[in-house]
């Protein structure tokens, strides 16, 4: 959201570019912008809950062109990880990935990147085109444990 006192369509171009979705013009008008909060409320909340990285440990297996490298996470959120392995893979590569769920009876498997490198063992991971069942059982593991971190920050 950008609130801004000028018209520029220029600047509106690029703004929308770079990724803003909401342009505010001066002056403001309070009962409006309350509004506006309040109707955003709802997409921010699944962004972030999708963005939340979670402390969980969980066994990945991934695999490319360049050979199979076990690890274990040592975060995980809706739509990647940090994987903590034996030896890191370039950044770039793609990789399928299979990865365990504590309790689960058959693991999520998926296609992913290397975004990251963090030393010689550390990988993040962005998950690429996931599908729907294996995105809903993540979300039906990580959602309760997404709750309970922010019920731990009010408290």
């Amino acid at each position: 959201m950008i609130i801004t006192g000028g018209e520029d369509r220029g600047l509106m171009a690029r703004a929308f570019q770079a990724g803003v979705n909401l342009f505010l013009f001066k002056p403001i008008n309070r009962t409006r912008l309350l509004r506006i909060i309040e109707t955003s409320r709802v997409p921010i909340d699944r962004e972030r809950r999708r963005l939340q990285r979670v402390k969980v440990k969980c066994k990945v297996l991934i695999e490319s062109e360049l050979g199979r490298v076990g690890g274990e996470t040592v975060d995980l959120c809706l739509n990647g990880m940090l994987v903590h392995a034996n030896r890191a893979l370039p950044v770039g590569t793609l990789v399928n990935v299979t990865l365990a769920l504590p309790r689960a009876a058959t693991p999520i498997r998926t296609a992913a990147h290397i975004v990251r490198i963090v030393g010689s063992d550390f990988m993040g991971l962005q998950l690429d085109n996931i599908g729907k069942p294996e995105s809903e059982r993540l979300g039906e593991f990580l959602v309760p444990l997404i709750v309970a971190l922010a019920e731990e920050r009010v408290s």
